[in-house]
C-alpha cells in the first residue's frame, strides 16, 4: 500500500509539472511562431514592428551586436555596420518571430527574446555568419538552444577576420 501511495504521489506530483505555461518543452519541440512586419531597427540586434497583437519589440537571442551612440556612450566599433546589416535583411519585411523555450521570453527592457527567420533564413545566425553580430547570452541564464551553432559561426567568422571582425577587436559583449 506504502509502495502504491508512493507511486501515486510521484504520478500527481510529475502530472503537474508537464503541462501549463512556463513548463519545460521535450528537446527538439519548436515554439509557435509569430508574425510580425519589421517597422523598424533599432540596432544590429533589435528591431519593432507590428504583429496580430499590435506593437511588438524583439531583441535577437543567442547574439549580441556593437551598440550604438547613446547620450552617455560612444557607439561601439561597428555599430552603424551591424545597425545597416539587420535593416538590409528585414526593414519592411514581414519575419516569423519564435521564443526559446529554454531561454526568459523577455528581457529587462520589455523586448520579446526571440529568434527571427526571414525567407527561411535565420536571422541571428546570418548576422555572425556575416561578421555582423557574436554569439552570446547571459551567463545568469541557461543556454539558449541555438547557441551552440551561433558559437561555431562565429568561431569560424572571427578566424576568417570576416566583417566586423577585419576591424574591431571585439564585437557587442
Amino acid at each position: 500500500m506504502k509502495r502504491f501511495l508512493c507511486g501515486g504521489v510521484l504520478a500527481l506530483t510529475l502530472a503537474g509539472c508537464t503541462g501549463g505555461s512556463g513548463t519545460p518543452l521535450p528537446p527538439g519541440s519548436v515554439m509557435p511562431a509569430r508574425t510580425v512586419r519589421v517597422t523598424s531597427v533599432a540596432d544590429g540586434d533589435t528591431f519593432a514592428g507590428v504583429d496580430a497583437a499590435g506593437t511588438i519589440r524583439v531583441r535577437l537571442l543567442s547574439i549580441d551586436a556593437p551598440e550604438r551612440a547613446s547620450a552617455t556612450e560612444p557607439a561601439e566599433c561597428g555599430a552603424e555596420q551591424a545597425a545597416a546589416a539587420l535593416r538590409g535583411l528585414i526593414a519592411g519585411r514581414t519575419v516569423s518571430v519564435t521564443t526559446d523555450p529554454d531561454a526568459d521570453e523577455t528581457d529587462r527592457f520589455g523586448r520579446l527574446l526571440a529568434y527571427a527567420t526571414v525567407d527561411g533564413r535565420d536571422v541571428g545566425l546570418v548576422l555572425v555568419e556575416t561578421g555582423m553580430a557574436a554569439a552570446w547570452y547571459p551567463a545568469s541564464e541557461p543556454e539558449p538552444r541555438r547557441y551552440a551553432g551561433y558559437e561555431r559561426a562565429e568561431r569560424v567568422a572571427r578566424a576568417g577576420r570576416v566583417g566586423l571582425w577585419a576591424v574591431c577587436p571585439t564585437i557587442g559583449r
